[in-house]
Order: structure tokens, then sequence, then C-alpha cells
């Protein structure tokens, strides 16, 4: 009886200690990210997301970003971490390039090493190419004289100042109209100068200041730069078939027109 007693009692002692190795074995604590962790994310430079996670630390949580372009892992939240389970990121414009592979990480203040998860790879990409489009000068047979005043125009969904510039077919190539820095709003007059060859061929682009080889449009047609600022209405005089005007005489020429020089 006092044998069957002390089996029992190491039996016992054998699955309590058995049942404290695996409890002592589990991890109780955890964080564990959960946006952005799905496949196909896209989040567009200039924008703000939130990094969401679920966790069970009671210290901060640091959020961290993985650059494949050759920066490897970037501390995004600030020294010391975050508290609560969201954090919301503001993805600078000229920082990150466009691409795939980029990767988000939560980990611990305390113990990084050891609290940790990282989500799948997701892309940054710019804004649609779309965002800023040419209204005028964007038709056919436009044409603009030395010394005359005309609008750009355009319609835009970005934040940032817009650039114009003109495509010169006389050997300048592109060349930027407005000042540094671009203008903001929808429209800008541009002042034609006779510094500029009177000849066809000439377009408009607008373009962000942020994204300058990404987002712009330009006219759909070009348009002509001519010397002139309009056309001859009407001759006054002579302009009679019965006239005769005698030589070493002086007469009158005149007439109407709508041109500048």
């Amino acid at each position: 009886m006092k044998k069957s007693i002390y089996l029992l009692s190491t039996t016992f002692l054998a699955i309590i200690l058995f049942m404290n190795v695996n409890v002592m074995g589990q991890n109780p604590f955890y964080v564990d990210l959960v946006q952005p962790n799905h496949t196909n994310i896209k989040w567009v430079v200039g924008e703000s997301y939130t990094v969401s996670w679920e966790d069970n630390l009671s210290g901060p949580i640091e959020v961290w970003l993985y650059n494949p372009n050759a920066s490897g892992w970037v501390e995004l939240t600030p020294d010391g971490g975050v508290t609560g389970t969201t954090w919301v990121w503001e993805i600078p414009n000229n920082t990150y390039p466009a691409g795939a592979g980029y990767k988000i990480k939560v980990q611990s203040t305390v113990n990084p090493s050891a609290y940790y998860d990282e989500g799948i790879a997701f892309d940054l990409v710019y804004a649609l190419p779309n965002s800023i489009t040419l209204l005028q000068p964007s038709v056919n047979n436009i044409s603009w004289a030395w010394n005359t005043i005309h609008l750009i125009s355009w319609k835009d969904e970005i934040n940032e100042n817009v650039e114009v510039w003109l495509w010169d077919p006389n050997g300048s190539g592109w060349v930027e109209l407005t000042p540094d820095g671009g203008v903001t709003g929808t429209t800008w007059e541009w002042t034609i100068t006779d510094a500029r060859v009177a000849s066809g061929g000439y377009f408009i682009r607008v373009k962000s200041t942020d994204f300058t080889d990404q987002l712009y449009d330009d006219g759909d047609h070009t348009f002509t730069i001519t010397k002139t600022s309009g056309t001859f209405k009407q001759i006054y005089q002579p302009n009679s078939e019965s006239i005769v005007w005698s030589k070493s005489s002086t007469h009158l020429i005149s007439w109407r027109d709508e041109i500048n020089e």
C-alpha cells in the first residue's frame, strides 16, 4: 500500500513538473502587426496612413520601416516609442522613392529582440499621373503674339505648387516660365516677349514642384508665337478704283488695324 501511494505521489509530481515546464516555455507577452500586413497594399507618397497593432506589453512600441533602397531599417516613431495601438505615419515627399519591398515592423522598447512583428511587403507609389491637367493652351490652331499676355490654366488635385514650362523648338528645349518654387492656384499669366522666335511647335507643360518627373501634363497641341498681335482690318485710303494720283504729289494712306506694333 505504501509503495502504491509512493508511486502515485511520484507520478503526480512528474505531471506537475511537466506542466510547469510547458507553461514556463510559453511566452505570455506578444505584439502583432495588424496594418499594413496584407498583400497588394499601395501607399501614396505625401499622404498619411495609420499603422496599427495588438499587444499586451506594458511599455511603449516603436514603429520601424524597412527601406529596400539601401538604407535598411529606419525608425519612424520618435525616441522612446509611442503608447496605444495605432500611430499615423505621414509619408514625406522626398525621403522614400516610389517602389516595392517596403515593410513595417513594430517592436517593444524594452526587449525589441524578443517582442516584435514584421509585416508583408507593400508598395510606395506617387500620386495619380492625371492629378494635373493642362487646360490652356491645349487646343489646336492657337497663335500668340509678342508683347501680349495670355492665361495659362490647369486643374489639379495636389497640395504643392505648380511649375509652368515651355517647350521651345528653336534650340532652347525646356524653359521654366514661372519663378523658382512655382505658383499657387490654377492660373498664371504669361507675358510673351520677342525673346522667343516667331514660329510654330511651342507647347506648355505644367508639373508638380514635388514630383517634377512624375506629375505633369503637356498640352494636346502645339501653338505658334507670331510677330504680330492681330491682322489688318481695313484700308481706308486708297481704296477706290477711280482714284488717280499724279507723280510728285503727296497723299494720305490710312487704315484700321488690331496690332500693337
